[in-house]
């Protein structure tokens, strides 16, 4: 079936115009996003669904931990790092980069913050508050 068939008056633009010019706009895709899947939460049956949901960028994840973890640099900066790679959805070289780091440190940053994370309960509850903020789900 094309899509002349199903939308009649748009047979003037043609096929390929049709797609690059509504299908591909980035409000059309925001608003199916927004009407269908920020509802669900990502889980095993639907993987690709994790994709799909607006990531945050690395500066507003910095900006979140730095409101909740401001006491101890050191810390905040492993965590700052373990929720880029977690969330953030960008390359570790990309992350690397902000932070003033090689891929293998931001690595290694975010599985030693990982494991500090899993024996602390009240760290654990303050990144879970972090998340919670940004509106990130943990599947």
């Amino acid at each position: 079936m094309t899509i002349s068939i199903l939308f009649p008056r748009l047979s003037i633009l043609g096929e390929s115009d049709f797609v690059t010019d509504v299908l591909s706009k980035k409000h059309f895709i925001n608003q199916i996003r927004e009407s269908h899947l920020d509802k669900k939460q990502a889980d095993r049956d639907l993987p690709d669904l994790k994709r799909l949901h607006e990531m945050p960028d690395i500066e507003k994840i910095i900006r979140q931990a730095t409101k909740v973890l401001c006491e101890d640099a050191a810390l905040l900066r492993r965590v700052q790092i373990y929720l880029c790679h977690r969330f953030s959805g960008q390359t570790l070289k990309d992350i690397g980069l902000h932070f003033g780091i090689g891929v293998s440190g931001v690595s290694q940053a975010s599985h030693r913050a990982a494991l500090q994370i899993k024996g602390d309960k009240k760290l654990k509850k303050l990144i879970a508050e972090i998340i919670s903020k940004l509106n990130l789900s943990t599947v």
